[in-house]
């Protein structure tokens, strides 16, 4: 059973990533990555949310420079080993897209290369 201070962790995360995602969908990426930064522990939302937003305002070669790529793919990496989440097509489309806007198209078709899952229309 989940005690109170991991209970209201939960719902401060939630509310965070919300908070992530409705920035980014207003353009406002400012205000997304402040959230974002400020965040004491962030979960397989928070890093995704940054990218839709990135790759819907076409900022994600500048965050390639600021560390957000790195740190996408250190979460992305670790979503089986630290929160038991399988990647599904979504996911490597997500990273796919990133690498790709990042600049990063070695980055991006090894992914593709690598995946456990056929590719699709999404990668």
């Amino acid at each position: 059973m989940n005690t109170r201070k991991e209970v209201a962790l939960e719902e401060m995360l939630r509310v965070l990533n919300t908070l992530i995602d409705m920035y980014v969908k207003c353009g406002c990426l400012e205000e997304a990555r402040r959230v974002f930064n400020e965040m004491e522990e962030r979960t397989v939302v928070s890093c995704p949310a940054m990218i839709q937003g990135l790759a819907m305002n076409g900022l994600a070669m500048h965050e390639r420079h600021m560390g957000l790529v790195d740190e996408c793919h250190r979460f992305f990496s670790g979503m089986t080993r630290n929160y038991g989440i399988i990647p599904e097509i979504e996911h490597f489309g997500s990273m796919v897209d990133l690498f790709s806007r990042a600049g990063l198209l070695q980055e991006a078709h090894e992914y593709i290369m690598n995946m456990h899952i056929k590719p699709n229309g999404v990668v």
